[in-house]
């Protein structure tokens, strides 16, 4: 799965929110447990807090992933990564679900690893 989400005709104040979105889907895709959001509110946290520091002309890149049937979510940025490999990085931490997410001001991309 590869998606990309334009965000140039969004108001910068909903681009936190178009990204969790996103995240949102990937969870519920994966059978998730919608009685326990308490990673996910994490994780719309990180998303504020990501566009908050995002200059113009800047990107950023992380890992996400979830636990299918359950409530569990991680973000991994890249000085998280184990010898800076996203892929080994997923393989590793063990989640059913994992994307690449490359952020700018004017698009969200989402790479599915696993």
């Amino acid at each position: 799965m590869d998606k990309s989400v334009s965000l140039s005709h969004s108001p910068i104040d909903c681009h936190p929110r178009r990204l969790w979105q996103e995240l949102f889907n990937l969870y519920l895709q994966s059978g998730a447990d919608l009685e326990n959001l308490d990673n996910l509110l994490i994780d719309y946290d990180n998303c504020k807090a990501l566009f908050e520091e995002l200059e113009p002309g800047w990107s950023f890149v992380f890992l996400w992933g979830c636990v299918e049937n359950h409530f569990m979510t991680g973000w991994y940025n890249e000085t998280d990564w184990l010898d800076g490999d996203p892929e080994l990085t997923a393989r590793v931490i063990g989640y059913d679900v994992t994307v690449l997410v490359h952020v700018t001001n004017e698009e969200i991309t989402l790479r599915r690893i696993k």
